[in-house]
């Protein structure tokens, strides 16, 4: 994997989850929204090693 630093990962993460919650929530899901917003969260804590 190429490494990348922390603040890196952190602003990827944040676009991911905008751009999915953006997308499900224009579609009139805002559960599902929600729900990806806190996979792209756990996805990120998972790539920093935090979890």
């Amino acid at each position: 994997m190429v490494e990348m630093g922390l603040t890196e990962v952190l602003a990827w993460a944040l676009i991911a989850a905008g751009g999915t919650y953006w997308a499900f929530l224009s579609r009139g899901l805002p559960a599902a929204a929600v729900t990806a917003t806190l996979a792209a969260l756990a996805t990120k804590s998972v790539l920093l090693g935090v979890v």
